[in-house]
């Protein structure tokens, strides 16, 4: 017997309850990996072009070596995705508002999009957080430079799935096209 007879005989021995639940999981799995293919977060330009990223050293052969966002990109992720005192979130994003130039705050945007964001953007991810100084300001202040910037929510891309209306559609999907939206 061929695998394909053998799957055959095993799908149909199956009973019906575990066959939906089989179809709607792969059906939400494919849906899952749309979402996050098409949930991409274009980089931000940086100002300048990247002359307001210093150089902090030279390797031995004369190379320059420039500043990393590397360091606060993991420090504002570990601060925000853990439970944490809120003054140790302030110190985090006190040290996004003293960055000197507008190129290493988009750079730090930036990286952590990629690293860490998951579809949300940093400015997402910091005014979506509950537990913070309320008194100190800086969860403002933080938020404000990032949107003064152009560094907002508004950057995601959001894939919106076909629509079934059997109404208007005589019963059948109506999918023109993927289509994608600016946020």
């Amino acid at each position: 017997m061929s695998f394909t007879a053998d799957l055959s005989r095993t799908w149909k021995s199956l009973p019906s309850p575990v066959r939906i639940g089989a179809i709607g999981a792969g059906a939400f799995l494919v849906y899952k990996i749309i979402q996050r293919t098409t949930s991409f977060i274009p980089p931000a330009p940086l100002p300048t072009g990247g002359y307001g990223i210093p150089t902090v050293g030279y390797t031995p052969q004369g190379t320059p070596v420039a500043w990393s966002p590397e360091p606060l990109v993991d420090e504002l992720h570990n601060v925000m995705s853990t439970a944490s005192l809120t003054g140790t979130k302030d110190a985090a994003w006190q040290k996004v508002i003293d960055l000197p130039s507008p190129d290493m705050v988009a750079a730090v945007y930036n990286r952590f999009n990629q690293k860490w964001g998951d579809g949300d953007t940093l400015t997402q991810w910091i005014d979506d957080e509950f537990y913070y100084d309320y008194f100190s300001g800086v969860k403002d202040q933080v938020l404000q430079k990032l949107r003064g910037q152009g560094l907002a929510e508004r950057r995601r891309m959001q894939y919106y799935p076909p629509v079934f209306n059997p109404i208007a559609t005589g019963g059948t999907m109506y999918a023109p096209s993927v289509y994608l939206s600016m946020r």
